[in-house]
């Protein structure tokens, strides 16, 4: 019962991903829980400033419309492309679990050992981060991506355990793109691409 409950949690968190391209193009992931914010699909948003709504994701789809500051429209879905994930060598032999929104571990529990590399692609609002290990995608993973170790973020320990070194300084953080599908009061549809810039409103007022 508990491994076909987290099964269905992680077919509703994955959605669909995808490479875009054969060129090292960035990972296409239809998670359904936004990167960051407090903001959730299926809820009316409100946007601040003027909005360019796209025919489909990303900043080359043409622009089908302009929506006026001070509208509210309704998020449908959305979808995160990793331009450049965090890639962190690891140093130490730990376990990996996913989170539900309560904070319970759910799911298997994932082994790395020392030469182990593992990517990680993407934000998951206050579930933690999805990684990518030998090719499996493991979701909502607790991480404390603060200095140039990697650590397990876990609330029962005094000192979060290490996972590994990261292969670069930079980014701090998993580059990426998040666009949001959008039905307008018209019932006009697109794409809009979400960014930390006072564009969307209250996209953060849950963190004051």
């Amino acid at each position: 019962m508990a491994h076909r409950l987290f099964s269905a949690l992680v077919a509703g968190w994955l959605g669909g991903m995808a490479f875009l391209g054969a060129d090292a193009a960035p990972l296409r992931s239809e998670a359904k829980l936004p990167p960051w914010g407090c903001l959730e699909y299926g809820q009316e948003w409100e946007n601040a400033k003027p909005l360019r709504v796209h025919r489909g994701e990303g900043g080359a789809s043409p622009v089908v419309f302009t929506l006026p500051s001070k509208q509210t429209f309704t998020a449908l879905s959305g979808v995160i492309r990793v331009l450049q994930p965090v890639v962190v060598q690891v140093t130490e032999v730990v376990s990996i679990r996913s989170h539900d929104d309560r904070g319970a571990e759910v799911g298997p529990e994932y082994r790395v050992v020392p030469g182990d590399r593992l990517e990680i692609l993407h934000p998951m609002g206050e579930t933690g981060h999805m990684v990518r290990l030998k090719g499996q995608l493991i979701p909502s993973v607790w991480l404390d991506l603060e200095g140039e170790e990697v650590r397990l973020a876990t609330s029962w320990e005094s000192e979060d355990p290490v996972l590994g070194r990261r292969l670069a300084l930079e980014p701090k953080e998993p580059q990426i793109e998040w666009w949001v599908k959008i039905r307008d009061a018209k019932g006009q549809v697109g794409w809009i691409e979400v960014r930390d810039d006072g564009r969307i409103a209250w996209l953060f007022d849950c963190y004051d």
